[in-house]
């Protein structure tokens, strides 16, 4: 379709920063203008833990052995090669489907790169976000049902408050939720062997991560892309030395973190992430695996929701002793990860962009470079019944509003149906006129006809209303198809209200399209489109 959408959806620095908003570069690298090799140069640095977290990397996958996927093992070793990397909470079947374009948008990046580049590497990564703790925004699929009515499917498996994903496992309830999930998708000639590789990936009683790393590892297994699992027991341990400078530096830290966040305010910019003082944007598992954010105290540091004092030098025996109970906040995560590896760029959606301008100038306080922050693809993926439609109604998709009810009142204000030229209301007027003239005419020629007369009008008359009825019900029944398509086609663009990627799950394409849809939509998607883009499939 060539076309995008010009409907803002997202926070308002996304959008500054997507059209090239100088007020944004203080914040932010501008992604378009970056000199890549420039940047490779500040970020490489040939020392020991870079090479230990490289060879880790290839480690957590000596199973991919694809030909891509081989290559990137190998390059890890040089000390040119550079990371591109993205990360996301670990939906069930990577929902919704903007997992996905993070993916994609990381791996067409690398292909770029390196095509450009002969001197450093462009290595692909998903970092497997399994610390996180919200079983209820990973626990659903959305999709379209069977009479193309957005549907939320749960999996009702236990809720365990905040123990991170990386202890969950699959249970039984999963057999309930994929009988959930294929009773309201269309039987297609693809769907018997999705059901049976979902199937395979998740099942009873494996861990949550190692199901979602299989699921997306078969979709993308030809691509080269290389998956970090940070709570490896061997990551935990060499990441000691980044929560002792974290929890060392934590008043300087948060004081910046604090200044930005005002700033941003001040700039009209809403913050991402609330700026709470006393944060440290360290997590802490209690010995039964619940997670909570450690917050400076008076008398030195807490636990969210407890009173217990802890004093600095008994939380950094405890960074020491069990770095596996140790993990970072939505804000560290970031400086991690260029901490523990060497990274180029991170593939960021809408609010990851909001939040990275908060804490951007916090790696200089780590002696990091700040990676570029690169807008994952954005997009709307348009059936070919909805595309028909489209066409039929002439519907302008690049300025669809949020809200169907704007959409339909909007749509049918310019469709509006014209009644000065309607031909039954002419010929009714025409009759109006003419019966008093045929009365005097009947009376001139015999005055017994008038009656008759006056009859056959009305006979008339009650003709052209039954008509006239016929007409308009079938002008109904056009019309209500006709909202049902239009509802149609913004439940395709907004299902529940919201854009379609953020609601629909990859699962409901595979489902339609095969296991080559990835591919196709690879092809398709375009990394150069900075917009939200529209795709005809």
């Amino acid at each position: 379709m060539n076309k995008i959408l010009k409907t803002p959806l997202y926070n308002s620095f996304y959008h500054a920063f997507l059209s090239a908003n100088t007020r944004t570069d203080r914040y932010l690298l501008p992604f378009d203008k970056i000199n890549w090799e420039n940047v490779c140069k500040t970020v490489m640095s040939d020392h020991d833990r870079y090479r230990d977290v490289k060879q880790i990397l290839a480690n957590q996958n000596n199973d991919l052995n694809s030909d891509k996927a081989q290559k990137n093992l190998d390059d890890l070793a040089n000390p040119e090669s550079i990371i591109l990397i993205t990360g996301q909470q670990l939906g069930i079947f990577a929902s919704p489907i903007y997992t996905i374009y993070k993916l994609i948008t990381t791996i067409k990046l690398a292909e770029v790169l390196n095509q450009k580049n002969n001197t450093y590497k462009f290595i692909p990564v998903f970092w497997l976000e399994t610390e996180d703790h919200d079983f209820q925004e990973i626990n659903s699929v959305g999709l379209m049902d069977r009479q193309f009515d957005p549907r939320r499917i749960n999996y009702t498996g236990e809720d365990r408050g905040k123990v991170p994903l990386r202890y969950y496992k699959v249970e039984g309830q999963i057999d309930n939720f994929l009988n959930a999930l294929f009773s309201n998708l269309l039987e297609t000639e693809f769907t018997t062997d999705l059901k049976s590789r979902l199937r395979g990936y998740y099942k009873i009683n494996i861990s949550w991560m190692h199901a979602a790393r299989e699921f997306l590892k078969d979709m993308f297994s030809d691509t080269g892309l290389l998956f970090f699992e940070p709570g490896a027991e061997d990551i935990k341990k060499i990441s000691v030395e980044f929560f002792k400078q974290l929890l060392n530096e934590n008043k300087k830290i948060t004081d910046s973190f604090a200044k930005i966040s005002a700033e941003l305010n001040k700039l009209g910019y809403p913050n991402q992430v609330t700026n709470v003082p006393g944060k440290t944007f360290i997590h802490i598992e209690e010995k039964d695996h619940q997670r909570y954010h450690l917050y400076r105290s008076e008398n030195g540091f807490r636990l969210k929701e407890s009173d217990n004092v802890l004093s600095k030098a008994e939380v950094e025996q405890l960074i020491t002793d069990n770095p596996i109970r140790i993990s970072t906040s939505v804000i560290s995560r970031p400086l991690l990860q260029s901490w523990l590896l060497p990274v180029a760029a991170y593939i960021a959606g809408p609010a990851e962009i909001a939040y990275w301008a908060q804490m951007g100038k916090l790696f200089t306080l780590f002696d990091l470079t700040l990676p570029v922050v690169y807008p994952r693809i954005s997009a709307t993926l348009i059936e070919p019944k909805i595309d028909r439609y489209i066409d039929r109604y002439t519907v302008d998709i690049e300025n669809i509003p949020l809200k169907s009810n704007l959409f339909l009142e909007t749509y049918f204000k310019h469709q509006v149906r014209d009644e000065s030229n309607d031909p039954i209301k002419f010929i009714r007027n025409a009759l109006a006129r003419g019966e008093e003239g045929l009365a005097v005419y009947l009376d001139s020629v015999d005055s017994t006809l008038i009656d008759p007369g006056k009859k056959t009008i009305e006979r008339m008359k009650q003709t052209l209303d039954n008509f006239e009825n016929r007409v308009i019900k079938v002008l109904e029944e056009k019309e209500s198809r006709l909202t049902v398509h239009l509802e149609q086609i913004h439940s395709a663009f907004f299902p529940e209200g919201v854009p379609q990627e953020r609601f629909l799950s990859i699962v409901y394409f595979l489902n339609k399209f095969g296991p080559q849809f990835i591919d196709q939509l690879t092809r398709k998607l375009e990394l150069d489109i900075s917009h939200h883009q529209f795709i005809s499939l």
